[in-house]
């Protein structure tokens, strides 16, 4: 029987709705093996206790609160007391005391017993005056990026930050504001992957912990209050004038508030909507997890394609969840941060139409066999949808093949181009929000060399656009296989294997521009070879590349051989 797309109307999280006494060390312990516990059920593991917890401390009352109950952890009797705790302490440098605020925290630190790491910012004044409009989510970025640099560096794989039930009704609050959609009324969540961190590799395994999530600001007060911790006032946070979080801050924490607000935009009541919403988001993806393992899935990931076989019994679904299901797809393909909901119901209403007899769109697919074809690009996506005959031992269905929408390949300006680095040679390389990519040969090996010999002017990757194919038909490269070599034409059948359609066109190609200027329009660099495929010539050198995003299905990662569901598993065929 499928699962009822029916959603729970509570979800008892919040342990501090109604207490308003300081926060014990007991209780605290208990907030964060929970959370911890969270964050190993999202990744399908088994709690363990960390050996080392990264603690972002700025000094304010939340972050104080994290730092002196984590060193009162060490003499009680929890999972946590052989945890080293390190705060990460940041020094923004946006107010002239700023220097020396993060001084007296450091000192603060050590009377807790908590080793610091100290990271400088040095956002210069003429910067800040530069960009004060957007001065806030500027800082922010470069305030992740330090934490997610400094948590590899010390070999953490997680870090607390103090945000609180406070920070949750503000956040839900402005995000109505911005119109947010359901995923985005959820506020934040008690374990979220490292924030604007897109191009720092292993950033993506790294876990933020938010214990506090569900206990209100007083209680935290009130908790450093009772143990005389003292702690430091940000007067920027005050000013409603200077952000719209402060606005929303001074509207909900006025003392007249409780007159002229009613209690469903109170705090505890913000805070019980978001953990309603999450719920129902669990809730959600449980089900798209029941439909998925009842079809056949495919994730060929140096290619970036994913390719499913949908029975049709499930495409009987209401379109809108059939959308949440292609939505899965679309936040492994697509290199955008965000997808837009409705453009995924678009989608879903092309692949259920695709069964229509009906459908206008029908013509010719895989020789002279007629099918009903559809195609559209949606979310960055290009989707393509066939209707197929019983597959294996399932029903008549829709097969879909989806990958990134290609880019304009007579364009230069349209197709991304990243530029390697000489001085950074064995530096991982964030490719177009799909790849890591990374030469790891000598550095005065393969196409290096032209570099360091003035004959070139430039190395970078980029997509498998119009000039690289006339590259390669015109030029051919002997490309190097594992075992034998082979030219262009099994290059081109390699492709049709494993980048079907227009998804060869959107692939990393490493590229040379030579130093000489090119004597052929047509031609205005040297092909070296695609990473992801382990295919090039002499001068491509030694690489290796993950996709920054998996497919996974109940816990299990979809790669190249095709899956099925069988009884609701995936299994292997």
């Amino acid at each position: 029987m499928p699962p009822r797309l029916k959603f729970p109307t509570t979800r008892p999280f919040s342990t501090a709705r109604n207490l308003a006494s300081p926060l014990a060390v007991a209780e605290y312990a208990d907030l964060l093996r929970s959370t911890l516990k969270l964050a190993a059920a999202e990744k399908h593991q088994k709690l363990e206790i960390p050996k080392k917890i990264a603690i972002a401390v700025s000094g304010g009352i939340d972050s104080m609160a994290l730092a002196h109950l984590s060193s009162g952890l060490k003499n009680s009797d929890s999972v946590f007391s052989s945890t080293e705790f390190v705060a990460m302490i940041v020094d923004h440098n946006l107010r002239p005391d700023s220097a020396e605020e993060a001084d007296k925290v450091e000192g603060m630190m050590e009377k807790l017993g908590i080793q610091s790491h100290r990271i400088n910012l040095n956002l210069t004044p003429e910067y800040i005056k530069r960009s004060k409009s957007k001065i806030e989510s500027l800082a922010r970025k470069l305030r992740y990026k330090s934490f997610a640099m400094s948590c590899k560096e010390h070999k953490i794989s997680h870090i607390l930050t103090g945000h609180h039930g406070n920070d949750q009704a503000e956040t839900l609050l402005m995000r109505l504001v911005k119109e947010s959609g359901h995923k985005g009324l959820q506020g934040m969540t008690r374990v979220a992957k490292m924030p604007e961190c897109e191009d720092v590799y292993g950033a993506d395994k790294l876990s933020v912990l938010r214990p506090f999530l569900g206990v209100l600001k007083h209680r935290l007060k009130e908790t450093l209050v009772k143990d005389n911790i003292t702690w430091f006032e940000d007067p920027t946070n005050a000013d409603p004038k200077m952000t719209v979080r402060n606005s929303i801050r001074a509207l909900l924490t006025s003392p007249k508030s409780n007159e002229y607000l009613p209690e469903s935009l109170s705090p505890r009541s913000l805070i019980a909507l978001t953990e309603r919403l999450a719920a129902q988001q669990a809730k959600l993806n449980d089900e798209i997890d029941w439909f998925l393992s009842r079809c056949y899935l495919r994730h060929i990931r140096a290619s970036g394609v994913i390719q499913a076989v949908i029975p049709s019994p499930l495409l009987r679904f209401p379109v809108e969840f059939i959308g949440r299901v292609l939505a899965r797809f679309a936040e492994v393909i697509s290199p955008m941060d965000r997808i837009d909901m409705t453009q995924m119901i678009r989608v879903a209403q092309k692949v259920v139409g695709t069964t229509n007899p009906k459908n206008k769109e029908m013509r010719g697919y895989g020789g002279n066999t007629q099918r009903l074809v559809t195609a559209l690009t949606e979310n960055n996506v290009y989707w393509e949808s066939v209707h197929c005959g019983p597959f294996m031992d399932q029903p008549d269905g829709v097969m879909l093949v989806c990958y990134r929408q290609p880019y304009s390949r007579d364009s230069k300006k349209s197709t991304l181009e990243t530029d390697l680095d000489i001085n950074e040679q064995n530096k991982w390389v964030s490719w177009d929000g799909r790849f890591w990519l990374r030469y790891k040969g000598d550095k005065d090996e393969a196409f290096w060399k032209r570099i360091i010999r003035e004959k070139s002017r430039r190395v970078f990757i980029t997509g498998t656009r119009k000039e690289v194919m006339l590259n390669l038909e015109s030029q051919p490269v002997q490309f190097l296989w594992p075992t034998v070599k082979k030219d262009f034409g099994g290059l081109k059948k390699r492709l049709k294997l494993d980048a079907p359609g227009k998804s060869r066109t959107v692939l990393p190609v490493l590229c040379e521009e030579s130093a000489k200027p090119a004597t052929d329009s047509r031609f205005p660099y040297i092909v070296h070879g695609f990473p992801t495929f382990g295919v090039g010539g002499g001068l491509m050198g030694d690489w290796e590349w993950e996709p920054k995003k998996y497919l996974t299905v109940k816990g299990k990662v979809i790669g190249d051989t095709l899956v099925m569901g069988k009884q609701g598993e995936m299994v292997s065929i």
